[in-house]
């Protein structure tokens, strides 16, 4: 799988590599006023950019196809960076290969010039930046832009009709995107040159459409995308879902990579595939099956017989059979694949391994399992159905913890929920919002009250927790990392 890289120092320079600044320096010749500053800082924090020796960006400096490669290639390509072994006859040589064995340079000034100095040392014109762009979205597997907005740009764009048919939908495309703008007077200008500057913005942009698309973040760890737990049923249900959404004949881009944070990297069916369990199962991680009758709605298996990979709609053991969802050889969306049990390989589940969580822990809960945050949270499902949503909670009775101590309100609550999970296991402080787990105790500071955590959500930096309230039971209290202390666990 393709990665980011953050935090690294690449020197980018015209003609030489350049001593390193540090991330996160400002440039002389790109004061806070100058229009590219919020862009170039946020590529020199990610290590996509650096100076050009003497404090400054050399802002206006023309970028050349090497440059632009080894920039691009350490943004998005550095898994085959890593694994490159050809000939580094220049500091740029291995970037440009890597770059163009991804096929950005196709249809470009450098498309088999690579070995040529003369030619990819030379300024990028602003027609092969977006021929570049529109190969590394390709790869990337970002959303076409709409009819509209292409429409759009072909009529915002007044010298489009000059512009080579080559380098048209690239340009449109670009356009549509955000990825480049107009020139002067409406006008694309395509054969000039393009500056770091605007290097600068692009990396930016095409790294906001890959956060917000090419690597959905989810962050369930033990329930479905929906909160549901784990089972068939669920994963059904969600299945049926999806399907209404891609409905079978409906077009699939097998151009398109998708990247799932759990599977990697697939292209046509099997990024489909991979896209529908990453919509079900989110962050849970995944394992492979050795014997097709394990299989479950929701898993993942690749058709030796028809090429294919495919998710699960049903099993039959019975005859030897499943059903599964796939992409077919006209790129439309089919829901009624099916294949024999032997013509199954590369089979991945993602419900949870109980064998694994039975070594995951090495004391147990109250019920007999192992310390898990899934067991955890099954518990937690199990109390709030005996003290539920409203019930009245004495503000005046105390409870005393052996491990946790006494407390009165929502502190005896709060200790109280903790042992019927915990029992007698000890505690031990949590340092930083983000390691706390379902169970967990905290202190919300602005609401001035102990909880037991429920969910964290690491991407709103937000805790659910359960409370009292005017002595009620509260099962969907929340507060923000930044008003949490006395953060406590009880996991080994």
């Amino acid at each position: 799988m393709k990665k980011r890289i953050i935090g690294i120092s690449l020197a980018i320079c015209v003609g030489l590599i350049s001593p390193i600044f540090a991330a996160g320096t400002s440039f002389s010749d790109v004061p806070k006023t100058h229009w590219a500053y919020s862009y170039v800082e946020t590529a020199s924090q990610n290590g996509w950019v650096a100076g050009v020796g003497d404090g400054t960006f050399g802002v206006d400096n023309q970028v050349t196809y090497t440059q632009l490669a080894t920039m691009l290639v350490q943004a998005f390509f550095s898994d085959e960076l890593n694994a490159y072994q050809g000939p580094s006859d220049t500091w740029y040589t291995a970037f440009c290969n890597v770059a163009n064995e991804a096929g950005l340079f196709d249809g470009t000034a450098a498309d088999g010039q690579i070995q040529n100095d003369s030619v990819v040392n030379q300024p990028v014109t602003r027609y092969d930046m977006a021929q570049i762009m529109y190969h590394v979205a390709v790869d990337q597997g970002f959303e076409d832009p709409s009819a509209a907005s292409l429409a759009y740009a072909s009529a915002r764009i007044q010298d489009f009709s000059s512009i080579p048919s080559n380098y048209q939908y690239a340009v449109l495309y670009s356009y549509a995107k955000g990825f480049l703008s107009g020139g002067q007077n409406g006008r694309f200008n395509g054969g000039n040159s393009t500056t770091r500057a605007e290097a600068a913005v692009v990396l930016c942009s095409l790294f906001e459409e890959q956060e917000s698309l090419l690597s959905p973040t989810y962050n369930n760890s033990n329930r479905l995308t929906d909160n549901s737990a784990v089972t068939e049923e669920n994963v059904s249900d969600l299945l049926r879902e999806l399907e209404a959404e891609y409905p079978s004949f409906d077009q699939w881009n097998t151009d398109r990579v998708y990247t799932s944070k759990v599977l990697g990297r697939g292209s046509g069916e099997a990024g489909f595939a991979y896209m529908l369990s990453d919509r079900v199962f989110g962050a849970i991680s995944s394992y492979e099956l050795d014997d097709p009758e394990d299989l479950r709605v929701g898993d993942l298996i690749y058709d030796d017989y028809e090429e294919k990979y495919g998710l699960i709609l049903s099993v039959d053991t019975r005859n030897e059979t499943v059903d599964y969802a796939t992409v077919d050889d006209d790129n439309e969306i089919d829901w009624d694949g099916w294949c024999d049990f032997d013509d199954l390989s590369d089979m991945t589940t993602r419900y949870p391994d109980e064998d694994e969580d039975n070594d995951q822990g090495d004391e147990e809960l109250t019920n007999g399992k192992p310390t898990t945050e899934r067991n955890v949270s099954n518990l937690l499902d199990d109390l709030m159905e005996d003290y539920e949503q409203g019930d009245s909670w004495d503000e005046d009775d105390k409870y005393t913890s052996d491990v946790l101590g006494s407390g009165y309100g929502d502190e005896a609550f709060a200790y109280f929920i903790s042992d019927e999970i915990f029992g007698d296991l000890e505690d031990s402080s949590v340092r930083e919002p983000e390691d706390l787990k379902a169970g967990d105790v905290v202190y919300d500071d602005n609401m001035e009250r102990y909880g037991v955590v429920l969910q964290v959500d690491t991407s709103d930096d937000t805790v659910q927790y359960a409370t009292v309230e005017d002595e009620e039971i509260n099962w969907s209290y929340w507060c923000d990392f930044d008003d949490l202390s006395d953060m406590t666990t009880r996991y080994p």
